[in-house]
């Protein structure tokens, strides 16, 4: 489904707050998973009409395998593959998911730091792919190394077309030392962003614990459902149970 916003810069962007509803239909879902529930597709288009639009998210189109391809840069289907979800912020183009990505991104937005596009700065990227980052703002947190709950001092590749941004489309090998940032900061962001609403009475009836506890329920649904995908160099260390 599409909802259009007009274009907003990365710090000036202002978009709607988010309401109780919403924070509802969230819990809901992680709530129906967790016990096991697996979603129709109808299913799903109901929780996003329940959603968007979600600050700078605007669209998200819900796919299953065999599906006509969402937009001109859909990755193609496979044997084995998952639903996916074809994410629009704002009015960049289509960028595609795990089901659960989108889902866990609007939990770390629920109070702000929306997402957004960013435009890349790399001289040798001549084709200015352009990555999501999950966190907005002024914190900038990556949405590939939240995805592939990327360490310090490793990066994250995507192997094939940069906007089929699924698990199984990512590897982890290894980077400079300046990549650190990944979970634990993008938790903490949250959490603080929690802080400055609830100081407001804003925090729309989350405990923040149980909003950690969401938050946490987010990212292991989706190591659950995908990490199996994730490729990793084969020389980089091994990862830490």
């Amino acid at each position: 489904m599409k909802y259009q916003r007009p274009k907003a810069t990365r710090r000036g962007g202002k978009y709607p707050a988010i309401v109780s509803d919403k924070v509802v239909a969230l819990l809901a879902y992680y709530h129906r998973r967790a016990i096991g529930h697996e979603y129709s597709r109808e299913e799903m288009a109901d929780v996003f009409s329940r959603l968007l639009p979600f600050g700078s998210i605007t669209e998200a189109r819900y796919a299953m395998p065999g599906d006509a391809p969402e937009g001109p840069n859909a990755p193609a289907w496979a044997a084995g593959d998952d639903p996916r979800v074809a994410l629009g912020i704002k009015d960049r183009g289509l960028r595609y998911y795990d089901t659960e990505w989108p889902m866990a991104n609007m939990v770390l937005t629920i109070y702000g730091n929306f997402p957004h596009i960013d435009n890349s700065t790399n001289k040798e990227d001549p084709d200015q792919h352009h990555y999501l980052e999950a966190i907005g703002g002024d914190v900038g947190l990556s949405a590939l190394r939240l995805i592939a709950n990327a360490q310090p001092g490793q990066d994250v590749k995507i192997t094939g077309e940069h906007h089929d941004q699924r698990m199984q489309a990512l590897m982890l090998m290894p980077g400079p030392g300046r990549s650190y940032r990944g979970r634990p900061e993008a938790e903490e962001e949250a959490l603080k962003r929690y802080d400055v609403a609830a100081e407001k009475d804003k925090a729309l009836g989350l405990a923040r614990e149980e909003y950690r506890a969401l938050i946490k329920a987010a990212f292991k649904l989706l190591d659950d459902c995908h990490k199996h995908k994730l490729r990793r160099r084969q020389d980089l260390a091994p990862a830490a149970e």
